[in-house]
């Protein structure tokens, strides 16, 4: 049987250890450990966001060098390569130059682009698009258990809980919500923005915008084991990413398999879900359109306290139907062949 090393063998969220299993055990061997063994004599190496780096300079070009070096051997040695598209560019700026580079490198010398969503197929370059396969992005239903609870707790007066979560960084516009926050404080409406934030000044310049009482801060790293009480806790989900460099984001699957409704920039992945008509998209120039969407879904729930219910169940089922793992292993043994 072929061996198949997946790279990175784990983050800090599930996707990994999903699309992993999504390998069919009885017709490949998965690497383990992905050792140095694995990396020279695997048959397929299945690579995933290999064209981060580390933000210390060291690590940075020590990291770009043995990168570069493996890729030119993948080349070389004509192994079978599959690499799964994430983003649109790298979200650091700061070493934009040589992520590019190994990025480019890597569409060249791949025999297979995965793409998490159909839009994603605009930002491959032309000579390179027979290349992709469009395999959806794996559900999230089951996958995390309910063992922390959330410290977060929702106002008695509130209508509506906001949440935004993951690492806090630039890319992801949390200045955008905080605007927003500002403009429409005398709505009920409360805004969770939880998750680490590696600077302190970027954590001082955050609150230093807010002007009101219905922003909530929580710069901690949410555990797995916490997701779906914080998830229980809220109404919306807003995912505020710059669409400059973001293409997908997982924490809208993560909502949708948690049965919450989503508003996004017009990322892949959510562009993907408008003929579902229960997903809401905005243009993030346009601070008035996530005011505007926000207000709407404000007044709705004020006739329909079940508004958001009903869409947060119709995405569940959606993905449940397009997203399940038993396809995605379906469609990932074609493109290991």
């Amino acid at each position: 049987m072929k061996k198949i090393l997946f790279y990175p063998q784990k983050t800090l969220n599930e996707y990994t250890s999903i699309m992993r299993d999504c390998i069919d055990k009885e017709k490949y061997i998965l690497c383990k450990n992905n050792s140095l063994f694995d990396f020279l004599f695997a048959d397929i190496i299945h690579l995933n966001w290999y064209e981060n780096l580390s933000p210390n300079s060291l690590k940075l070009y020590l990291g770009f060098i043995i990168k570069l070096f493996y890729l030119y051997f993948l080349f070389v040695t004509k192994k079978r390569v599959v690499y799964t598209l994430h983003n649109k560019l790298p979200h650091d700026k700061s070493n934009l130059a040589l992520s590019k580079y190994l990025m480019d490198f890597v569409l060249r010398i791949s025999d297979v682009i995965i793409l998490h969503s159909k839009y994603s197929v605009n930002f491959v370059p032309e000579k390179y698009r027979l290349k992709t396969a469009y395999i959806p992005h794996p559900s999230y239903e089951g996958i995390y258990e309910n063992i922390i609870e959330s410290p977060l707790h929702r106002k008695e007066n509130s209508k509506l809980v906001v949440l935004t979560f993951g690492a806090i960084k630039p890319y992801k516009n949390i200045e955008s919500i905080i605007k927003i926050a500002n403009d429409i404080s005398d709505l009920n409406i409360e805004f969770w923005i939880c998750g680490i934030c590696n600077s302190d000044d970027y954590k001082i310049e955050l609150k230093n915008k807010v002007r009101t009482d219905n922003v909530i801060f929580d710069f901690r790293f949410i555990n797995n084991g916490e997701i779906p009480s914080l998830l229980s806790k809220v109404d919306i989900v807003l995912i505020p990413y710059n669409v400059e460099s973001s293409l997908n984001s997982g924490v809208a699957i993560l909502a949708f398999s948690y049965a919450k409704t989503v508003i996004s920039t017009e990322i892949g992945t959510v562009l993907d879900f408008l003929d579902s008509g229960m997903v809401y998209v905005y243009n993030n120039s346009q601070n008035d359109e996530l005011k505007n969407t926000l207000c709407s879904i404000y007044d709705e729930i004020q006739k329909d306290s079940h508004f958001l219910e009903v869409k947060g169940s119709g995405m569940l089922e959606y993905v449940r139907k397009h997203n399940n793992v038993d396809f995605i292993k379906k469609e990932l043994a074609k493109v290991y062949l």
